[in-house]
């Protein structure tokens, strides 16, 4: 798929990627009018179009970590961040399809990868400089 994008030039890439955030916003646009609040069913469809938006974010951040030489430390940070993430939206979507959202634990293991925005934040606050 990287060949693809590299091969391409970039009005294929801006109108591709347009066109990708266009059909995930119709979907979850769908998604929210279609399907009830508060369902079980809900519950678990909205929680794995998170899990999916999280995954892919880390997928690109690990891609960029290790295609680009500027701001290396700040992609691996992040990526690092959104593994962690992506690893606590599974869990907690496990503990959402076993007992329902109304009835999680109020302190989960999923909450310990909260954590997640540590590396990113340390990453943002090393690499941006700040302009007083």
């Amino acid at each position: 798929m990287v060949y693809l994008l590299v091969k391409h030039d970039k009005n294929f890439i801006k109108k591709s990627l347009i066109g990708l955030f266009g059909a995930y916003f119709l979907l979850f646009g769908t998604l929210i009018l279609v399907l009830k609040t508060g369902e079980r069913s809900t519950d678990i469809v909205m929680r794995g179009i998170l899990i999916l938006t999280v995954a892919s974010t880390f997928v690109s951040c690990a891609w960029a970590a290790r295609k680009t030489s500027a701001y290396k430390k700040l992609w691996l940070l992040m990526a690092i961040g959104m593994f962690f993430w992506t690893v606590g939206e599974v869990i907690f979507f496990i503990y959402v399809v076993k007992y329902g959202i109304a009835h999680v634990p109020r302190r989960t293991i999923a909450d310990y990868f909260s954590i997640a925005y540590l590396p990113m934040t340390i990453g943002v606050m090393d690499q941006v400089p700040i302009f007083l």
